[in-house]
């Protein structure tokens, strides 16, 4: 049972309110109000960063930091790629015979494959770059992570987020060039910070934008997590009214984006 209550601001934009089950509405407000500038500040430092992530509608999703749509066709056998004609978004068609419930794990079979293929292409783009070191890599696995974008074992073997798939080209490569060096220096000093400057000099533009990518990654762990819904309506409504518009108007094309991808607690990881 739980016995403390917290705030937590996602990058997308969602907040959660936690509390005992019997603690009185008035000592949750107290708390929610004691903390509203913290609040608000979070919530205009996670627009910024969904302001560079597409948003989607029905039946869209990110590939490649693209928004890409899904029909169904009864032509078709197997997931195959079309151009839009009425808004030039491109396409994923899958087969009309398809069951409904099973859209969404067809559609991620889709995109984990491509993200074999694509991973793959930039390993083996890496590897000459490193020399003998490269030699010692000896598997790519994909997994579904919420936390992490990638890691590298001392036995050679890379694992990355599959949805790592969903960003743009060079935030994946930048994850691949990081996991990659890792095969020669398995810490973060200085040699292995020159050495990623080396094999991608504009891997710091790369890693920026992948922070505010990461908001990908907290909508998953959002959908994982039961909504206290009408804490946090109550909780929106008192934001808007008190300090909200304000706080907005007030924003930096140049906010801190390291600090702004840390607002669900944990700056997802290399």
């Amino acid at each position: 049972m739980r016995r403390t209550l917290s705030v937590e601001v996602h990058p997308d934009g969602a907040v959660h309110v936690r509390a005992p089950l019997r603690m009185s509405e008035a000592r949750i407000e107290a708390f929610v109000r004691d903390r509203m500038d913290w609040i608000v500040t979070k919530l205009s430092r996670s627009s910024v960063i969904r302001s560079v992530v597409p948003p989607l509608e029905l039946r869209q999703f990110h590939h490649r930091g693209r928004v890409m749509s899904w029909g169904t066709d009864s032509a078709v056998r197997r997931p195959t790629i079309r151009l839009n004609q009425s808004d030039g978004i491109p396409q994923l068609l899958l087969p009309a015979t398809l069951p409904p419930e099973r859209v969404e794990l067809a559609v991620r079979r889709w995109q984990r494959s491509e993200a074999e293929n694509v991973f793959g292409v930039m390993i083996n783009e890496t590897m000459p770059i490193l020399g003998l070191a490269s030699m010692k890599f000896r598997e790519l696995r994909l997994r579904r992570m919420t936390r992490r974008w990638g890691s590298c074992s001392t036995g050679g073997v890379i694992t990355l987020n599959e949805r790592l798939i969903e960003v743009p080209d060079d935030c994946i490569r930048a994850v691949v060039v990081h996991e990659m060096c890792h095969l020669v220096h398995m810490n973060h000093g200085q040699a292995f910070h020159r050495l990623v400057r080396d094999v991608m000099p504009d891997h710091q533009s790369a890693d920026t934008l992948l922070d505010r990518w990461s908001v990908v990654l907290s909508e998953e762990r959002n959908t994982r997590r039961r909504p206290s819904t009408a804490v946090a309506s109550e909780l929106r409504r008192i934001a808007v009214e008190r300090r909200y518009a304000e706080v907005l108007a007030q924003i930096s094309s140049n906010a801190d984006v390291s600090d702004a991808a840390i607002i669900s607690g944990v700056r997802p990881s290399m």
